[in-house]
């Protein structure tokens, strides 16, 4: 890109953030000073264009709602009753409205189970180059939890949802279940439903079907429908907005390192026919889901080594550690162990 030079002011596509490059780190990659807090984070040039001050934000167009279609504002309230026709574990994404009941640019989404069982859950929402937030818990049968917000841009940065689902019973804990959900605009828009338990109209999404870990019909083999709705239709509650570590991890504290090598050679056996964008986005990929590990591992601090070279990404790390809610600080100072080429991050 012959705009793509040093003191070029620019814009990014997918939100209101202007800035200027002041340098170019490789053929797709720049440093941008924003002008909001003189904060300097990498970019990709796919994702900015040359600042005019007259040209309009590329934005999502929402699809208009009409006046019988308003959603409710109010917070949903648990409902006493019993789902027969269990549909599993599902996100709700309800939009906000304004003091004019007029549709705003985010939603509230909400985990709900409207199943007969209990199950642990760890779920992460992953953005184009970093991690928006991650949550674990603990969700009864019948309840919802709330999530942190979504923004309507978040569309415009391939946003993913990534969950572990582990069914709790009498018996222990049952295998995980890992699930993942792209969510694109044009469905995202398209799949509006009544969600169960909060009983508001929302865009909804099952990620974890009824027949994943758990069968209504087996319990209703055994018992009648009477029996069966007496026994399930007990008193709801919503979940508090917390984090919750549960006692069965994926692995043990004891298993799990505290360093992560993100040298290419260890992470991929053909580096020499990957281009540095897409060795970039593969490193970028492994920090998130071993920094997502950690945190619900429960770690005090871990090692992220990604050597020293032209600090493409290192900076990359940093942009994402800064927005990281559950780092304390980092810092990429020498260690006898890993010099200059290593950054050791603390958790809260």
């Amino acid at each position: 890109m012959d705009w793509c030079k040093k003191g070029v002011k620019v814009s990014f596509i997918h939100s209101n953030d202007t800035g200027v490059i002041v340098n170019i780190l490789d053929t797709d990659l720049v440093l941008i000073r924003l002008d909001s807090d003189q904060l300097e984070i990498p970019a990709f040039t796919e994702d900015i264009q040359p600042f005019e001050a007259d040209t309009p934000k590329k934005i999502i167009v929402t699809k208009p709602v009409a006046k019988k279609d308003i959603f409710q504002q109010n917070e949903p309230k648990p409902l006493s009753y019993t789902i027969l026709h269990s549909q599993g574990i599902q996100i709700a994404f309800v939009p906000i409205l304004d003091k004019k009941n007029d549709p705003t640019d985010k939603f509230q989404p909400y985990l709900i189970n409207d199943t007969p069982y209990d199950y642990s859950f760890t779920l992460s929402l992953h953005l184009k180059l970093f991690k928006a937030w991650i949550h674990e818990g603990k969700l009864d049968s019948m309840t919802f939890f709330k999530l942190p917000e979504f923004e309507n841009d978040y569309l415009n940065e391939s946003p993913e949802l990534n969950a572990i689902f582990n069914r709790i019973s009498t018996e222990g804990p049952g295998p995980n279940i890992e699930k993942k959900m792209k969510l694109k605009a044009k469905t995202f828009f398209n799949n509006k439903q009544t969600a169960p338990l909060i009983n508001q109209p929302a865009h909804l999404f099952v990620l974890l079907e009824k027949s994943s870990g758990f069968d209504v019909s087996q319990k209703l083999e055994k018992d009648s429908l009477k029996d069966y709705t007496l026994e399930n239709a007990k008193p709801l509650t919503t979940k508090k907005d917390k984090i919750y570590t549960p006692q069965h991890a994926v692995k043990s504290k004891s298993e799990f390192s505290i360093e992560l090598d993100l040298h290419i050679e260890v992470l991929s056996s053909e580096d020499n026919k990957i281009s540095n964008s897409q060795i970039l986005h593969l490193q970028m990929k492994k920090f998130e889901a071993y920094i997502d590990e950690a945190v619900r591992q429960g770690v005090e601090r871990v090692f992220i080594i990604h050597g020293i070279g032209k600090g493409h990404l290192r900076n990359l790390i940093t942009s994402n550690l800064i927005r990281n809610p559950n780092v304390i600080t980092f810092k990429n100072e020498f260690h006898p162990r890993y010099g200059h080429g290593a950054t050791e991050v603390i958790f809260i």
